[in-house]
């Protein structure tokens, strides 16, 4: 149980870093826009 739990934890923080990527990649492209 704590090992999947960690996993789940451990898929969560991978969401948020590709998520903060995204975010960042995106703002870039919007600024080379403008």
């Amino acid at each position: 149980m704590t090992f999947f739990a960690e996993n789940l934890h451990s898929d969560d923080e991978k969401e948020k870093a590709v998520s903060h990527l995204c975010n960042t990649a995106w703002r870039a492209q919007t600024d080379i826009v403008d």
